[in-house]
């Protein structure tokens, strides 16, 4: 039998709620043999169900952004 000290690649595409919680989740279930990535255009993710309060002008939309690092609870719980 022939073993590969290789790592497999799990690339995450979008990190909208479900794709950051997916890509988090997967991080603590199997960072140890596989490379979690995901790609992003943006360095934060908007929560939408609070678009019509800013677009009405009753919250700020600094509010509704959230970064993405900043959801990093604790040193290696986060994909890199």
């Amino acid at each position: 039998m022939v073993t590969s000290d290789k790592k497999h690649r799990v690339v995450v595409v979008g990190a909208g709620l479900a794709g950051f919680n997916a890509a988090r989740e997967l991080s603590r279930l199997i960072r140890a043999t596989t490379e979690i990535l995901v790609i992003n255009p943006t360095g934060y993710l908007l929560y939408l169900p609070l678009m019509p309060q800013v677009t009405g002008g009753l919250v700020r939309p600094a509010h509704i952004r959230v970064l993405l690092l900043s959801r990093c609870t604790k040193p290696g719980s986060c994909p890199a």
